[in-house]
């Protein structure tokens, strides 16, 4: 993997291919938010939920050469989790970051392009899914 500062954001769609990869991602993430003492409290992610999610929506990738260092899924609704107010969203879950790259705006420049697909279908809001007592993930 190369310089995490340096990697230009080119978000790609995920295929099935990809699946068991963003499963090991997740289980990474989810252990490290685990060792923060934050709990996700979300259902657990399943190939069959992640399948799902692809057909419902958007799962795109970051990738640093071979490596899936990143992912996003975007969705046009998310009556689950944001009360349906008529508002042209788009919602976004499954942000994650490899622990390689932490610390080097991935994620913020991941949801630059987001902003940026969003705003190209007509989306008033981007509505990140982050749990209320998340204070710091809020402040970002």
């Amino acid at each position: 993997m190369g310089d995490p500062a340096s990697l230009p954001v080119d978000l790609e769609a995920a295929t099935t291919h990809d699946v068991d990869v963003i499963l090991r991602l997740r289980d990474t993430v989810a252990a490290w938010l685990a060792s923060l003492d934050v709990n996700l409290r979300q259902s657990p992610l399943t190939p069959e939920r992640l399948l799902r999610w692809m057909d419902e929506g958007e799962v795109l990738l970051q990738r640093d050469g071979a490596h899936v260092v990143g992912t996003v899924a975007l969705f046009d609704r998310d009556e689950d989790t944001w009360s349906a107010d008529g508002t042209p969203s788009v919602y976004v879950h499954l942000l994650m970051v490899h622990r390689a790259y932490a610390g080097q705006d991935l994620g913020g420049r991941m949801l630059d392009q987001v902003e940026r697909r969003a705003l190209g279908r007509g989306a008033r809001y981007v509505r990140l899914d982050a749990g209320s007592d998340l204070e710091r993930l809020h402040r970002w």
